[in-house]
């Protein structure tokens, strides 16, 4: 069942968009390029956002989709998108990914493909705060990857803007 929100019938798809990283020194000025993706009401009424997104390098794709934020679903607490930048709608998500020793992944440290010489756990936590403006919602956009093992932080902090059909 459709419902309208801020002239929204949701569910509203989504046609592109881009996810772009100033703030983080290894993924500077790095594009993700969102495919498509669309709004809906999540259980409860609360909103979520499906999100497929292309990452601009091979090897970071492929590590992308094993981390689990190449397709991602990320969910809102509260049933309205807001048109006030200034208290935009809070959109997460937490992923926890186990990788076994001799898995060869990117490392976006050194830009190489690796084996593992370790059993390692990522937890991958999403957050997008944003508002609609017009056929556009856009705003704050930070990934925290959470390397367990090597007791590493790696916070990728940057904005979003999303096209809406």
């Amino acid at each position: 069942m459709a419902d309208q929100i801020n002239q929204l019938v949701f569910p509203v798809g989504i046609t592109g968009g881009r996810i772009e990283f100033l703030h983080t020194p290894i993924l500077k000025d790095l594009v993700f390029t969102i495919t498509e993706g669309k709004f809906e009401r999540g259980e409860g009424g609360q909103l979520a956002v499906f999100i497929d997104t292309q990452a601009p390098f091979a090897p970071m794709q492929k590590l992308n989709e094993k981390l689990g934020i190449s397709k991602m679903k990320l969910t809102s607490r509260v049933p309205q998108l807001s048109s006030d930048p200034t208290k935009p709608t809070v959109f997460t998500s937490k992923n926890t990914i186990n990788f076994p020793r001799g898995e060869k992944i990117f490392n976006p440290l050194n830009w190489r493909e690796e084996l593992l010489p370790i059993d390692l756990t990522c937890i991958v936590e999403t957050l997008a705060k944003g508002a609609l403006t017009g056929k556009k919602v856009q705003g704050e956009f930070s990934v925290r990857y959470n390397y367990v093992q090597l007791q590493k932080i790696l916070d990728a902090v940057g904005t979003f803007i999303v096209n809406l059909a």
